[in-house]
């Protein structure tokens, strides 16, 4: 990432996901002190260099909107998910808002769920957008 920034090419990350990592870091922090370290870590490493953070701005709640009434509810059963359903629903809601940040960024994105992302990536298509680039997460 240092070097990415020095050439001029931060990591560019949508805001909603900082409220996920921010909301998941901080919920730890209460259990162990370790994670506060970590989002002290993050909130520093956000406003430096490194990183562009993707605003979530009008045209991205604009298309967040419409992906969310085509596709209300995340997909799966969520067997195997510990979360709640609400903690789900919610969650989804952030996945509309980080792919919809990255699209109007014009920016593709880099996740491990793969698969819920496939899914908002083929919603833009049923509304006649281009459809999102996915990539595996470079970690």
């Amino acid at each position: 990432m240092e070097a990415g920034a020095r050439a001029g090419h931060p990591v560019g990350v949508p805001a909603p996901v900082l409220t996920e990592v921010t909301f998941g870091l901080a919920r730890a922090a209460a259990r162990d002190a370790r994670f506060g370290a970590q989002l002290s870590w993050l909130e520093g490493l956000v406003h430096g260099p490194e990183v562009r953070v993707l605003p979530f701005d009008r045209d991205a709640g604009l298309l967040a909107g419409r992906l969310r009434a085509l596709g209300p509810h995340p997909g799966g059963t969520g067997r195997r998910d510990p979360r709640a359903k609400p903690e789900r629903r919610v969650a989804w809601v952030l996945d509309l808002q980080i792919a919809a940040t990255a699209w109007v960024a014009g920016c593709d994105l880099a996740t491990e769920n793969r698969s819920d992302f496939a899914r908002i990536a083929d919603l833009l298509v049923e509304i006649g957008l281009e459809r999102l680039g996915i990539r595996d997460a470079p970690f």
